[in-house]
């Protein structure tokens, strides 16, 4: 088998010759013009999970216009300096790729560029959030998130919760998501409950919804990260344009060590198949199947166009 860095290398150089045959205009524009994104450069999609992420995402913009009302804020990684937004997705790979991302360009979620400072908005300490960025900064970025299988996000989320202090850890998932459903829509149990419609629809500061270029899949995120990280990197400046090979290596072992038995309860974090029909029909979760191509559990039924 090859080294992965050998990979990596293949991909980028592949995707400039592409580039170098193309009109010769920048990918991105400079971050101090911004202006809608200019044709994306061809980058070779060995597996075609690239170009089902960037359908994906065509699909979840269609949806996302439903949620510009709401008004939310979404924990994001920015740099305009390198032309990139990561939505932050909980439970669907967000640690390992804020990882990586600080291990090789060393920025978080708490880096912030003078661009997105702005303290009439609460930018400039904390967290990075969406509402930080107008929708002619994000419009030069590559703007892309990870989303995962409704039910299995929603369960490892129970899990999540068990570690933390408070009254949620003695409850199972069912009595877990029933708590949830009772509440108004957009309040939540907690963060790592939060579905990944809400965090995907996240409003920029001029009170536009983000509109995203990728949308991958974490259960094909090992294999999509190589094409997508030539992207990343093609859009970076200075030295991080040497770091394809670091940054486009394979992940370490991803898997959630949280035990899917409550250790105080005995309770198991899966959900029964009358909670996921619940799951189904409630206006928390009712988006995430169609929005995003998952196929609805066999206990849903049919009806699950929402576009």
């Amino acid at each position: 088998m090859r080294p992965a860095h050998c990979c990596a290398a293949a991909l980028f150089l592949a995707a400039q010759s592409a580039f170098a045959a193309s009109s010769g205009h920048e990918f991105f524009h400079p971050v101090n013009a911004p202006s809608p994104r200019p044709r994306e450069e061809k980058i070779p999609d060995a597996t075609g999970l690239l170009a089902a992420a960037a359908a994906r995402a065509a699909r979840w913009n269609a949806c996302a216009a439903r949620f510009k009302e709401k008004g939310h804020r979404t924990d994001a990684v920015v740099t305009l300096k390198d032309r990139m937004l990561f939505v932050d997705n909980v439970k669907a790979g967000s640690a390992t790729v804020r990882k990586r991302l600080k291990e090789v360009w060393g920025i978080t979620w708490e880096t912030w560029e003078t661009d997105v400072k702005d303290r009439r908005r609460g930018c400039g300490r904390g967290r990075t959030t969406t509402a930080c960025v107008t929708e002619a900064q994000a419009n030069t970025t590559l703007r892309w998130a990870v989303v995962r299988d409704p039910i299995q996000k929603l369960e490892s989320g129970v899990r999540q919760v068990w570690e933390r202090p408070g009254h949620n850890r003695w409850l199972s998932a069912d009595e877990l998501v029933k708590k949830q459903l009772a509440l108004d829509e957009g309040k939540f149990v907690d963060e790592h409950f939060e579905p990944n419609a809400w965090r995907l629809s996240g409003r920029l500061a001029d009170g536009g919804v983000l509109r995203l270029d990728y949308v991958l899949k974490l259960e094909e995120l090992d294999e999509a990260w190589p094409e997508l990280a030539a992207l990343l990197v093609r859009g970076a400046r200075g030295s991080r344009q040497k770091t394809l090979a670091t940054l486009a290596a394979p992940f370490a072992d991803r898997r959630n060590h949280h035990s899917e038995t409550n250790r105080r309860t005995h309770k198991s974090s899966r959900l029964s198949p009358a909670m996921v029909a619940r799951l189904c029909d409630s206006p928390h979760f009712a988006d995430e199947w169609a929005c995003f191509d998952y196929p609805r559990p066999a206990v849903c039924g049919n009806n699950s166009s929402v576009l």
